[in-house]
This record gives C-alpha cells, structure tokens and sequence, in this order.
C-alpha cells in the first residue's frame, strides 16, 4: 500500500510540472480488494478506472473551453457589430447635420437676398415714379405761372436736357411730352406745332449734333405697319399726339396719335382713375434679341395737370416715356452674389425671367423660367410702386438656382463625417489590440483553469467537483443596485405685469381713421344648418371659407378684423388708408359671396344635404371708425363706434345673398363713378337704435324684389301640388343638381361604412365576389321564409354580443374595388327615384336628413363599442325606410289599398313595403359586388337582415302593439329605479329567469338602436327651429295635398296646432328623455332634448300663425 501510495503521489506531483489530462478519475492507487483482509495488485495493467476517468477529464476539458470561447466570440462579435453600426449611424449623423448646416446657409442667404431684391427694386421704382411725378409737376408749374400761354399749345423749354437727366436717373429709353388734344382745338395744335420748332434746334444743340432741323408731319397721324402707311384721324374724340420727344432723334415722331396705341391707352385710363402715374404691360415680347435695346419695356404715363392743386384741377397732358424692366433690378446685390431668378408676371398672362448677378441683370427670356426645384423657396411681393389697370397687376418672384446652391455647398459635410469614421476606425483598432491582450491573458487564465479543474476533478468526487466548480453560480449576491435621483422641477415660469398697475397710465395703441368701409358678412342659415352637424363639420365649414375669404382679402388689401361666430367682420381704409374704401370692400364682398356659393357646392358632397343651400349676407357701411389693441389677456385689434354699430344693423336687416349698403357706402361708390352698382331697396329699413335708414342693394346681379319672396320650404317640391299617381309614374323625376348631390352624400356614406366592415375583415380590398360564399347565401337568405312578413322577423333582442368590433385595419387604407363604387351609386340613384316626386316629406331628401342624423347619434356614441355591421344597416335603413311612400299614414294606406295592406297583414303597411322594395332591389344580380362587401358569409347575412328589419320596422311609430312592445323592453333595459337602473349593467331578473350579463346588454343595445332609429326619423323636431320649420311646413303640404287629392278625409288645418303640442307632449320629448337616459350618445342626447324642449314652446307661441301661413302658401 505504501508503494503505491508513493507512486500516485510522485504521479500528482508530475502532474503539476506540465498539464494534467482533463479527467475525472477516483484516484490513481490500484483499486483495493478487501476479501479476507488482503490486498491485491492487478496483474492486467493500469488500474480499472484510470482511462475513463481520463477521457472523462479531456472531454470536460473541451467543454469548458468551448463554452467561454462561445462567450468570448459573441461578445467580439456584438462588440463588432456595435461600432459598425455606430460608426454608420455616427457619420450619417454629422453628415447629415452638416449638409443640412449649408443648406440652411444656403436657405438664409438667399431668403436676405431675395427680401433685398424686392425692396431695394421697389425703391427704384419708387425713384423712377417720383422722377416722371416731379417732371410733369415742373411742367404744371412752368406753364400755371405763365400767363402767356395755354393748353395744349405748350412748348417744353430745355426738354432735351430735362429728358436726358431723367433716362440718367431712370434709365428711360425715350420720353415724350403729350397734349391732351380734342376736336374743338386740333387744327389749331396742329398749326402751333408746325409753326413752333425750335425745340428741336435746342435738342440738337444739347446733345453736341450738327443737325438744326428734322422732318416732322404736320397732322396728328398714326401707323399700323411702322411708318410705311400713316393714318390721320379723324372724329374720334381725344387725341394723344407725341408733341415733344427725347432722345432728339425720334423728333420724326411728332404729332404721333398715342390712342391709338392700345397699351397707352390702358395706361391712360388709369392714370384717370387714380389720378398718379401707371405703367402699362409689358412691351417687345416675342422681339427677336439681338441686344439690350431689345429687352421687355413698360410705357409709364404720368399725368400734367392745368394747374398744381385745387379741387378742379384737370388732366391737360401726359408725360409719358418707355421704361426698360431691368433698370428696375440693377445695382440690387453686391459683386459675387449671383445667379438669382426673378420671374415678372402679371395678371394680362405676360411672364418674364432675369437672373440678377450681383449688381447687373441678364435678361433670360419670355416664360417662366426659374428652376421647378426651388418653388418652395418662393419669395414673392406685388409691384405697387405704379397704378396699373386692374386686369393687368404685376408680381415679383425670386427663385434661387442650382449655381446659387452650389455657391454655398462645403467640404464641411465629407471632412466632418470623415473625421468620424477616422475616430472610429482608431477605435476599432484600439479594440483590436486590446482584444489580443485580453485574450493572450485570457489564455492564461484558461490554463490556469484548465489545471484547477483537473487538479479538483482529481482530487475529489463528482458530487463535490460539481459542487465547487459549479457555472450556475457565482457564490455571492450581487449588492449595490444603482440608483437614479428623480429631481422635480418646481420652479413657476415668471408671471410678467405691466409697468404700471393695471395699465392705465400706459398709452393705449389706438387711432382715429375719418375714412372707412366695415363689412359685416353674416352665413344664413348656418345656425339651423349647425344643429344637424358634428362639430367636425361646422368647423370644416368655416374654416374652408373663412380660408376663401382671407385669401381674398390678401389680394384686395382688406383688413380682417375678426370672426365672431359665423359673421365674418372686415375693414378697408384702415390701418392704411385709401380713399377707394367702399369700392375695395365692394369688390371683396361681391368675390367673397361667389366664392361662398362656389365652396358651399362643392362641400354640400362631404357635408350633406342643407349645405348648398346656406348663403351670405352681406352689410356695408362707411364712416370714421376708432381702432386699436385693445390690451389685458388675449389682446386683439378692435373696432370702435357708430360705423360698426351701423354695419352690423345694415348686415342684419339685409337678405341672404344681398350685399346690403348704406346711404353713405352708396354715396361713397357714386363718387368713384360706381353708382350702377348700388340700386335703391324698395321697402324701408328700421334698424335697432337707428330708426328708419335708406339703404342700396348691391347690384352685381339681379336685385331682390322683397314683395316677391314666397316661402322656400316648399320649393324641393313644387311640382307635388298636382294630383297624386299611385301608378308610380311620379317616382321617376328629372334629377336635379341638389338631388345629384344628396346621391353622391349618400354614396360617401356607404362606402365608408363598406370600408369599417371591411377593416374588421383584415382586407386590404374590398367588393370581390366569392360564389361559394356570397351566392349560396343569398339563395338560403335573400328572402323572408315563405308565408311570412317582415314584421314577423322582429325581434325582442338581437344578439350584438355575437357582432365583431375588433377593427383589423384603418378603414381609410382600405380600397374598395371601383365595381363596388359604381353598383353602390347605381343603387342609391335608383332609391332616390323610387320616392315620390309629389310628395313634399316623406322624399329623398327626408331620407338623406335621416341619414344625416344616424351618422350624428354614431359618431357621438361613448362607452361602447360599434359593430360597423349596425352602423351600416342603420344608414341602409335611414336611406330605404321611405321608399315609395304614399304621402298618407297607414291607417290611410290599409283603408285605401287594401291588396298592399292584405300583403302586411294590416300592420306597418308603409315600412313593410319600402323595406321589401329595397331588399328585392339590393338582390339584383346588378349588385353582386356591393353585396359582397356587407357580408362574406351566412351568418352575416343574416345578422344584417336582423338589424335592417328591426331598424326599419322601428320607424313605425303609430303601431300599438309594438309601441308597448317597445316600451315594455326599455322598462326591463333601462329601469327607472335609481337602485336598479345601477344594477342595469349587471344580470338583472327578468320574470323568473335571470338573463346573463350579455342578453341584459343585448336588449339595451337593441333598444336603443330602435330608438336610434325613431329619434332621426324626427330629427327636425330635436334641431333648430329653423330646421323643424321647414320640415313641418313640407309635412303639412303632404297632408293637405292628401286632402286634396281625396285620398285623405281630414284637412290637417283642423288639428295641426294641437296634433303638433300632443306630439311634442307624448312622443317627441319623452324620446328625447330616453336618448339622455340611457347615456350612450353623450351630449348629443342633451342637445336634442333642448331641442325638442325650445321646439315645443316656440310652437306654442307661433304655431296658430304658423299654420295660417302654411294654407295660405298652399292655396
């Protein structure tokens, strides 16, 4: 025993001069055999467990080693990965702040340059104006303090000189001094200027010429073909001859007619009309270019009067003289700032393109001619320096080029990013080497290990090996876990004061303006049209006009002052003033209210019926006006005093579509000579806290006539005073704009209920027919069972627990197949000529408000989800729950048709039909598609059967039976008891069962898609008195056309003021209540039970009178 002791213990101690094999071995002694105490050596060699313990130790050996190089690899790889991806994110970062650096450089500079361009050219045109202004006041001057002479036979002394000083100051090209010539004076102008030549010797003299003399014509002439035939003019009024002109070589030219030029005489109109110097359109385009001579000019006339100033003071002469554009955009920028393109245009459809370089300006050519690229750096301003004729308005725009770009592109993008990689790049290599130093000592620590692990597998047994070199753990608990110090910013931002308490000792910003026009524009019609809107669409509304009009205002240089509510209040004369007020804010209403009836129509599509029937009225009034900035919170400029008093009375007292005027707005325009736009009112106006006014009508189109307004309810159906064809003839109307409208209103609607049950399908299109599903289902469902009715299909509750809510995608990126859209339209084209022409109420456009108010009531739900299956039925049977209708309720209906009634059974013989109508048309091969896009399968089909059955039979509201059907069930949905009704979200005992929570919200949610149902079929009633007006009128026509066509035995006169209390009392307002109770609408529901509530008294007022005018409206 001790000699092998001795050799296992030299054999460990070997073990420790080189490394051990990785082994897990129980000992290297021989094993011992303890029969009858002895112990015996193997004669078989090594001892029995010393291989496998070896292979054992190598094989751990391996794994341990693969194991942390595993660890070591990832962490060099993710290492890697990490930098790469920094480095790229790194250098895309400073690169891209770096270009974007440059391009808002680029960006500043120019926008500084293109600000400098239009001011400093509209300085020079300034210059030029005031040049042409002084000359022709010199010229006044002169001949005013000599008393030898007088108009026309004027002669300019030292003109040449006066002229060549000008086209210094101006770079004029030629100028020319122009008597005002008529037919009383011209043979004797015409004897001066022959006889009067010696300005021409003196021009000759000044310019250094030998010449003395030129050949002129004596008469006043004028040339179509440049000089080879000359015209002299005869009778024609006024004559415009060229008396003197500069450069002194022109001198042929004298007595040239100007009139006859039509640019001139533009420009001399105008020059008329503001009484300062014009400039005409632009000349010589489409000139071949050979040289600067031959770049666009402006002829600038500026008027010579008889005498310097005074009331009476006449235009006698012109000084007129032909401007080239570029000498207005010279000397604009410094030397090396170039390549900038500004474009001129105006409102005669003229466009032409320079690039400024620095101090001078090449002329490109006609067109636009700018770089498309830099249309959102367009700098742009009106070239006002000059009157010119209203069609013909100038603007200047500034676009920068490519080569102006490239001025202000640097290396500092590619230097910067390289800078980075660089550092980067020294990272990795530092990484690199510090990497093969790690694992240099990493492979030292293996070794280590390696033999650690050898030496305990060795000495020690499995159990215990494991144990200590256990890898799951660590032996200690990690300690220490860092914290992150929140920090609360309490510190308030400083509440600032004025200097002085309460600012009354500060000096208010206010003026007086003697001179100003307010506009008061007021949408009629909008309040009623609002009731029936979300608030999404009024806001729509306005701000779509309101947009339209500040726009407009821009343009016309009207100052808008505020909005309050739907009256839109503007003002001209102030703060600039102009002495064309009225006639500014004339113009600004007239385009305003075309551009309203335009907008009105195009969103009556989107926002629904009653949209393009709002209008504007208009109210002007001119007078001194205070304004100023009104400080405290929100401060805002205002407007002060009797004028805005006044017209806000004008605008009220107006008509819709009318722009209402005042004496003094009327008087105002007569003094611009725009009399013919204002026509007396025929009737007196009594404005509150003004007493009777004369006012004007606006007369851009034909005037109102306010003794032949009739009532405009009656007009969608005028043609229904006729006898009543129960042939259905009438159901085939010429389609009108407005119905044209309401069908594409009805079409959006549809798609967009189409596109939610399509989102809750997960489709990405929409419309596909599928045979195996859609047809088979049609041909099981289509259908009511054989012997039955609609009616029979009612149910107590429908099972909305079953309904898919959960929406898959946005509804707005689905796309319906075109096919979808175009059987959608035809369908509901076809339902809108399936209601009766002649019927005033129960009509398309019933229809369509009763849509409108189910989209209302849906879009206001709270707390609950939508199945977009009930929305669409609800909208389905809203658009079909009329359809050919008879004018005449079904107590009429089962006595006068008896076959129709024998068909339902005597019970909700309208809605039965209209439902059937619709259903048998929905099922028409035509509309595959669209029915493949309501349902996808049976049970689909079936459910929207369920809702559209219920919903349309709901409408019938005079049925006894189900009326206490209806309320028997809202008793058990909604309880009245405080105490119940808490419990009424919860399982509720119903008789002796007790219903599950999902049958107690079945019933509440069916319920209240009825009463839905019901409260849109009487919206007027729950709107606006306005609204109600209108449709209890048309309801009232339909009766009394019953009346009178036989098919009904009662005149409504007889009960209509108290049938209409007892509505409100017994149906109107206790459906409203059951719209708040149930708390699913929100503050819709209280909306229109203040509807109903204000409707109901406001009848109980004026419904007598009401009705009186109804009958005689009618007969």
């Amino acid at each position: 025993q001790k000699s092998n002791m001795s050799s296992s213990s030299s054999n460990m101690i070997a073990s420790w001069d080189e490394p051990p094999p990785f082994n897990r071995s129980n000992g290297d002694h021989e094993s011992e055999d303890f029969d009858d105490g002895h112990s015996q050596k193997s004669d078989d060699g090594p001892p029995a467990g010393t291989i496998a313990d070896t292979d054992n130790s190598r094989n751990s050996k391996r794994d341990l080693a693969s194991e942390e190089t595993k660890y070591v690899l990832w962490s060099r790889i993710t290492f890697l990965l990490v930098l790469l991806l920094s480095t790229a994110g790194a250098a895309f970062a400073v690169w891209k702040v770096s270009h974007d650096d440059d391009a808002a450089r680029f960006e500043t500079r120019y926008h500084d340059f293109a600000r400098q361009i239009l001011e400093v050219s509209q300085i020079n045109a300034l210059a030029v104006f005031t040049v042409f202004e002084s000359i022709s006041q010199q010229i006044t001057a002169n001949v005013q303090n000599n008393k030898d002479v007088e108009w026309p036979l004027i002669t300019i002394p030292q003109f040449e000189a006066q002229a060549q000083l000008a086209f210094k100051a101006t770079g004029a090209r030629n100028m020319g001094f122009t008597p005002l010539i008529n037919e009383t004076n011209k043979v004797q102008y015409e004897t001066y200027r022959q006889l009067n030549q010696s300005w021409i010797q003196e021009g000759f003299e000044y310019i250094g010429s030998d010449e003395t003399s030129c050949q002129t014509n004596p008469k006043i002439w004028f040339s179509v073909d440049e000089g080879k035939t000359l015209v002299y003019p005869e009778n024609q009024g006024l004559y415009a001859p060229a008396s003197q002109i500069s450069p002194i070589y022109y001198c042929s030219f004298v007595n040239y007619d100007l009139m006859g030029e039509s640019s001139f005489r533009r420009g001399f109109d105008t020059v008329k009309t503001y009484n300062r110097a014009a400039l005409s359109e632009i000349r010589n385009l489409g000139v071949e270019i050979e040289t600067t001579n031959d770049w666009p000019t402006s002829f600038m006339t500026a008027p010579i009067y008889n005498k310097v100033g005074g009331a009476n003071r006449e235009i006698v002469a012109v000084l007129t003289g032909e401007v080239p554009w570029d000498s207005y955009f010279k000397n604009l920028l410094p030397e090396g700032i170039d390549d900038i393109t500004l474009v001129v245009e105006n409102t005669c459809n003229q466009t032409v393109t320079y690039r400024i370089n620095g101090p001078d300006v090449e002329y490109i050519g006609v067109g636009d001619d700018h770089d498309a690229e830099f249309n959102y750096l367009e700098e742009s301003a009106k070239f006002t320096a000059f009157a010119t004729p209203d069609e013909c308005q100038f603007t200047l725009k500034l676009y920068p080029s490519d080569a102006f770009r490239e001025a202000y592109r640097t290396n500092d993008p590619i230097v910067n990013t390289c800078v980075v990689v660089a550092i980067f790049v020294f990272t990795a290599v530092f990484f690199v080497i510090f990497n093969q130093l790690v694992e240099r000592r990493q492979s030292k620590v293996m070794d280590s290990a390696t033999r650690t692990h050898a030496i305990v597998s060795s000495l020690f047994p499995e159990n215990v090996h494991d144990r200590l070199m256990d890898n799951g753990g660590n032996g200690f608990e990690k300690t220490g876990r860092s914290r992150l110090d929140s920090f609360r910013d309490d510190a308030m931002a400083p509440t600032t004061h004025n200097t002085i308490e309460g600012g009354a000792k500060s000096r208010p910003i206010a003026d007086f303006f003697p001179n100003a026009t307010i506009l008061f524009a007021d949408l009629a019609g909008f309040t009623a049209w609002s009731s029936t809107r979300d608030p999404v669409q009024v806001f729509q509304l306005l701000e779509t006009l309101y947009s339209a009009f500040d726009k407009i205002a821009n343009q016309l240089n009207i100052f808008k002052v505020e909005t309050i509510g739907d009256c839109y209040v503007a003002v001209c004369g102030l703060p600039t003033a102009r002495d064309d007020h009225a006639v500014a804010m004339f113009r600004f209403s007239r385009q305003c209210m075309a551009k309203m009836n335009e907008l009105v129509h195009e969103l009556a599509v989107s926002l629904g019926p009653g949209t393009s029937d709002l209008s504007m009225r208009c109210g002007l009034h001119s007078g001194p006006v205070t304004a100023g900035v009104l400080r405290g919170q929100k401060s805002r400029f205002q407007l002060f005093g009797d004028t805005v008093n006044t017209a806000a009375r004008i605008e009220s007292t107006g008509l819709p579509n009318c722009i209402h005027l005042s004496q003094q707005t009327a008087e105002q325009l007569r003094h611009f000579n725009k009399g013919h736009w204002c026509r007396p009112r025929e009737d007196s106006v009594v404005a509150k806290g003004k007493g009777e006014l004369k006012t004007y009508w606006g007369v851009y189109r034909s005037a109102p006539s306010t003794s032949s307004r009739i009532s405009s309810n009656l007009k969608p159906a005028a043609s229904s005073l006729g006898d009543d064809n129960d042939s259905g003839s009438d159901r085939q109307p010429q389609t009108t704009d407005a119905e044209d409208q309401l069908v594409e209103w009805n079409v959006d609607n549809l798609l967009m209920a189409l596109k939610k049950i399509a989102a809750t399908r997960g489709t990405t299109m929409a419309g596909v027919v599928d045979e195996d599903a859609s047809t088979k289902a049609d041909l099981r469902c289509a259908q009511p069972r054989a012997g039955s009715i609609a009616i029979d299909e009612v149910v107590d509750t429908l099972e909305f627990s079953n309904s898919s809510t959960t929406v898959k995608k946005d509804p707005d990126t689905i796309a319906l197949d075109p096919k979808v859209v175009e059987e959608v339209r035809d369908y509901v084209q076809t339902i809108a000529k399936m209601y009766r022409n002649s019927n005033h109420f129960h009509n398309f456009a019933h229809a369509s408000h009763v849509v409108q108010s189910v989209r209302k009531l849906f879009s206001r739900i709270v707390a609950i989800p939508v199945d977009p299956m009930v929305e669409f039925a609800s909208i389905f049977a809203a658009l079909v729950h009329d359809v050919d209708h008879l004018g005449v309720p079904n107590s009429t209906l089962i006595a006068t048709q008896p076959e129709l009634s024998k068909m339902y059974q005597n019970r909700s013989v309208a809605e039965q039909n209209s439902l059937d109508l619709a259903w048998n048309l929905l099922f028409e091969s035509k509309y595959d598609a669209f029915r493949a896009c309501i349902y996808s399968n049976e049970a689909e089909l079936r459910w929207f059967r369920s809702l559209a059955v219920n919903a349309v039979i709901a409408t019938d509201i005079m049925d006894s039976d189900l009326k206490h059907n209806r309320d028997r069930r809202w008793a058990i949905a909604y309880p009245p008891s405080p105490t119940v009704t808490a419990a009424a979200t919860t399982p509720a005992n119903n008789g002796n069962d007790a219903p599950s929570s999902n049958a107690h919200t079945d019933l509440q949610l069916t319920v209240v898609l009825e009463h839905l149902l019901q409260a849109s079929d009487v919206a007027h009633t729950m709107q606006h008195w306005h609204v109600y007006a209108k449709w209890n009128e048309r309801l009232f026509a339909e009766q009394h056309a019953a009346y009178k066509n036989g098919r009904s035995e009662v005149h409504p006169v007889d009960n209509w003021y108290k049938g209409e209390l007892a509505f409100f009392d017994f149906y109107i307002l206790p459906l409203a209540r059951k719209l708040k109770e149930c708390g699913v609408f929100g503050v819709s529901s209280d909306e229109y039970l203040q509807y109903a509530t204000m409707n109901r008294e406001e009848w109980s007022r004026k419904g007598e009178s009401m009705v009186e005018s109804y009958v005689a409206n009618l007969e």
